[in-house]
């Protein structure tokens, strides 16, 4: 899911995913809670994506902590 390319539709994750954030957009910063289900892994290589309770957001290129 590109928010450049599919504006105006949401991809609706169900069940837990492996999510890799390719594109910086806030969309996913802003709908974090909400979009990624509990038990996902977020990997964010841009490091924007806000913690998420229940979901393992993991911050690529430096500390975790």
């Amino acid at each position: 899911y590109d928010p450049f390319v599919d504006a105006g539709k949401t991809p609706n994750l169900t069940a837990p995913y492996v999510v890799l954030i390719g594109t910086k957009h806030q969309f996913f910063a802003d709908n974090a809670e909400t979009l990624f289900p509990a038990g996902s892994t977020v990997l964010d290589p841009h490091r924007y994506i806000p913690k998420v309770s229940g979901v393992n957001v993991v911050w690529l290129g430096g500390s975790n902590a």
